[in-house]
């Protein structure tokens, strides 16, 4: 019999631990969703300037108390979702001690965590310097950029926790040159901006509403108009160069040469991504025409998060794909 390699030697990531990453990767996506809901419905103050607890309670009386229960099941979804990241990190750590003295996924897990307190921490800060409701100060705008800048890389960061788990990849080899990373870079970050900026363009939406798309357009140039609304148009602007990246991230992994598992995954993710794309902008201009309602905010940011995670675990595929092994001995 041949001796076993390190790669048949690995031991197998539980099928229900995977199960469980996946699980918490679209229930934290439920929860930022939701979160959507309370900024869209002005109820972030719905449990007055009390964090973690709801009215110094908790467990309020919400009865007949339309925006404390919206906040308040917005933070106990908040709760279950951080638990769930623990879980993962834990069981992450218990599950591949043993596969490799060093698991990529163990690492991507504790950043998940990471972000997810800097996620709780944003919010009471939100909360507690009354960046809820009505107010429209620079300070709620800074924090908030930095909140969904922080809610991206969170979930950037379970996606790749969960991608690794799911084909018990322990490390990464980046298989691209300087110059091609550098534009994956780029291109990421472009993306975030992007991100930012659609959430600051729908906090301009629920602020200041505008009744109709042409008063809309004539609002976003006038020097009269309120910040916030005089930067919704950077939204679509900014949206359109990233997009620019997006081809050509696609168009490099479909142009891949080779029909190994990585590059045949990387083009399924292009696919998916493209789709994606074109659901976005075909989203946000029902958005811009109907006038922002919240279910198209919600289905809007729904679309963002889906397309941010594919295309996070289709850079990483391109930057750093899957080496190809054995899980069995023969």
């Amino acid at each position: 019999m041949t001796s076993l390699t390190m790669a048949e030697k690995r031991v197998g990531i539980p099928k229900t631990l995977v199960v469980f990453s996946w699980f918490t990767l679209l229930f934290n996506v439920a929860v930022i969703l939701w979160g959507v809901v309370v900024r869209a419905t002005n109820s972030g103050n719905g449990c007055g300037n009390h964090w973690p607890l709801c009215n110094g309670v908790v467990v309020p009386d919400l009865t007949n108390h339309v925006h404390m229960q919206i906040e308040f099941w917005h933070r106990a979804s908040v709760g279950v979702g951080f638990i769930a990241i623990i879980l993962q990190l834990v069981w992450t750590r218990l599950a591949t001690r043993k596969s490799a003295p060093w698991h990529l996924a163990r690492t991507m897990a504790a950043y998940s965590l990471l972000f997810a307190v800097i996620e709780a921490l944003l919010g009471m800060v939100l909360v507690k310097l009354g960046y809820t409701g009505d107010n429209h100060s620079t300070g709620r705008v800074i924090v908030l950029a930095i909140h969904l800048t922080n809610t991206m890389l969170m979930l950037g960061a379970m996606a790749l926790t969960t991608g690794l788990l799911t084909h018990n990849q322990d490390k990464a080899k980046i298989a691209v040159s300087t110059k091609e990373a550098t534009w994956l870079l780029i291109g990421m970050i472009s993306t975030l901006v992007v991100c930012v900026s659609g959430s600051m363009a729908a906090l301009g939406d629920t602020l200041f509403p505008i009744p109709n798309l042409a008063m809309a357009v004539q609002q976003d140039f006038l020097s009269s108009s309120p910040a916030l609304v005089r930067l919704r148009w950077t939204h679509p602007a900014l949206a359109m160069v990233a997009a620019a990246f997006v081809f050509w991230v696609t168009i490099r992994a479909l142009t891949t040469a080779g029909t190994s598992f990585a590059v045949r995954k990387n083009r399924v993710f292009s696919g998916i991504v493209i789709f994606m794309l074109c659901f976005q902008f075909a989203v946000g201009l029902l958005d811009i025409i109907a006038n922002a309602p919240v279910t198209l905010q919600v289905l809007h940011l729904f679309g963002a998060d889906l397309f941010w995670i594919c295309l996070v675990l289709l850079v990483a595929g391109v930057a750093a794909p899957q080496t190809e092994r054995s899980d069995t001995a023969a």
